[in-house]
């Protein structure tokens, strides 16, 4: 596989990935509760995703999974590829949001105020 092609294994699946999750979050329906669920959400996702990337499952990224059946390469420089794609997206959310499930069990008494 070009060199070219290996830096940017699983950058589409990823990049269709954050499309959708940035147009749940846009709307004028969106609220602060519905913004902090699904960041924690999609974090979750990032972390299963990179769960089973370790494991060799490349079928949580359709595209990367369609690439790797039809030509002949080898499966583990993408996975560590896409695994250091996946470290350094979750590194960037959490540095931008580092205390995100704090505020969200703030946020507690306004999703359930019975409880």
């Amino acid at each position: 596989m070009p060199p070219c092609l290996r830096t940017q294994t699983g950058l589409p699946d990823i990049f269709s990935k954050l499309n959708k999750l940035n147009e749940c979050l846009q709307g004028k329906d969106s609220t602060i509760l519905n913004v902090y669920n699904k960041m924690a959400g999609f974090l979750k996702k990032a972390e299963l995703w990179k769960r089973a990337r370790a494991e060799g499952d490349f079928t949580c990224f359709p595209q990367v999974d369609a690439f790797l059946s039809s030509e002949d390469v080898e499966r583990a420089p993408v996975k560590s590829l896409i695994e250091g794609h996946l470290a350094n997206l979750i590194s960037g959310f959490n540095s931008y949001l580092p205390d995100m499930e704090e505020k969200s069990a703030q946020l507690d008494c306004v999703r359930n105020p019975f409880l």
